[in-house]
């Protein structure tokens, strides 16, 4: 089993929002391994969907909680022996918009939601797939960065690395994450 948790804010006005880019790319996700739309989970603290992709158990939780709560998600869903197992998807300032880079072990680097995650979890063993969406320009604080949407001149290169992430995502299912980063962080 595979834990896929892409990491956002919930409500519609947080939609296409560069924050929320994990979650674009897990709808992608989900309709391209045609897995049932997401479900409210009490349990799970968001939107749950599960299935089989090829040979792998997947389970995609979208969480409820807002980005810096994300942890509280990805602990209710992920037993403590199959963290490494748990794929997180987040938008990353540090990358250039279009990169695309894979991680196991790595610390939060200052993302908020991720930083939850190793909180809740007590670990950073867990696979990243950091999705960059580019630095603010220096006039703009960066929480206004992130939680403004893509420009028209970037929507173009938004669609190609949402069709990347996917991919990416299905490498790390049926290659493991060891051809996955090599395929994708060249």
């Amino acid at each position: 089993m595979y834990y896929i948790l892409p990491l956002g804010n919930p409500g519609a006005q947080y939609d296409g929002t560069r924050h929320n880019f994990g979650m674009v790319v897990a709808d992608a996700f989900v309709k391209k391994a045609h897995l049932d739309a997401p479900r409210t989970s009490a349990r799970y603290h968001g939107r749950l969907t599960e299935g089989r992709v090829e040979r792998e158990l997947v389970t995609v939780l979208y969480p409820g909680t807002y980005m810096n709560n994300s942890g509280e998600a990805a602990a209710a869903l992920v037993p403590k022996d199959r963290v490494g197992r748990l794929v997180v998807l987040h938008d990353e300032v540090a990358l250039p918009l279009g990169k695309i880079r894979i991680s196991k072990g790595s610390g939060a680097a200052g993302h908020n939601g991720v930083a939850s995650v190793i909180a809740a979890l007590g670990t950073t063993e867990f696979i990243r797939v950091r999705l960059g969406v580019g630095a603010p320009p220096p006039t703009l604080p960066l929480e206004h960065y992130v939680l403004g949407r893509f420009t028209e001149d970037e929507r173009a290169m938004v669609a190609t690395m949402t069709l990347r992430g996917v991919e990416a995502v299905q490498l790390i299912l049926h290659e493991g994450i060891e051809a996955a980063m090599t395929a994708v962080n060249r």
